[in-house]
């Protein structure tokens, strides 16, 4: 009876092993695989990003179009829309020289506060400006001087909606997107 059950010991043993190193194996897969779904998730902002993505900026801003600022020696993007270009027409209005005129009136004379997101192709510092708690670029699409970006952020779609429902700026006349215009 003692050799049956060492016998009986002896060949529950390796299968012990075999499910043990199996399941450590299906831990340290599933650990692997859900750090590189995070990394492609999450990925880690390259320096200048990660530069500008920390970066306030504050002081009074001039207009450099519809959708550009300057602030001292930094030019800004406003993030998320995209304004026509300043010597744009939509049908007999000058739909560009309008919404440049806009974007000063709307920083004249404030203190303005950006916070950068990124930095454009062009070395741009992308951000998001407000006066006093007025987002700037919000004032613009909801003006219907400047669009929504999509391709870059959705955050100003409900504001371009509205703006062609009640016909606001350009939506009166009828225009070619900036970035059609531009090509």
């Amino acid at each position: 009876m003692t050799k049956f059950v060492m016998a009986a010991n002896r060949s529950t043993r390796p299968k012990i092993r075999r499910t043990i190193v199996s399941t450590a194996l299906l831990w340290v897969t599933l650990i692997v695989v859900g750090v590189i779904i995070y990394d492609k998730t999450f990925p880690a902002p390259a320096p200048a990003e990660a530069a500008a993505a920390q970066s306030t900026l504050q002081g009074r801003a001039t207009a450099i179009d519809g959708d550009g600022l300057k602030i001292g020696d930094h030019k800004i993007r406003l993030h998320g829309i995209d304004a026509f270009e300043y010597d744009q027409t939509c049908g007999p209005y000058a739909c560009g020289q309008a919404s440049k005129a806009h974007l000063a009136q709307l920083v004249a004379g404030l203190a303005i506060t950006c916070w950068a997101r990124d930095t454009d192709r062009y070395g741009r510092i992308v951000a998001i400006c407000k006066a006093g708690s007025k987002d700037i670029g919000a004032e613009q699409v909801r003006s219907g001087l400047a669009l929504a970006y999509t391709r870059y952020s959705d955050i100003y779609v409900p504001l371009e909606k509205a703006a062609r429902d009640q016909r606001r700026g350009a939506w009166a006349y009828g225009f070619s997107r900036p970035e059609t215009y531009r090509h």
